[in-house]
């Protein structure tokens, strides 16, 4: 078992060589620091 991670914001780019925009978020990622995203959404709920 990993360590515990946390964040605090992600970085996203709509396609591979678009600009990059960093989303302030809350996270728990648990111990596997791994972050799933599905649809595209340029204003997240907090």
């Amino acid at each position: 078992m990993g360590s515990p991670e946390a964040g605090a914001y992600v970085t996203v780019a709509a396609a591979k060589g678009d600009p990059e925009q960093r989303i302030a978020v809350d996270t728990d990622l648990g111990t596997t620091g791994k972050l799933t995203l599905t649809a595209w959404n340029a204003k997240l709920k907090n």
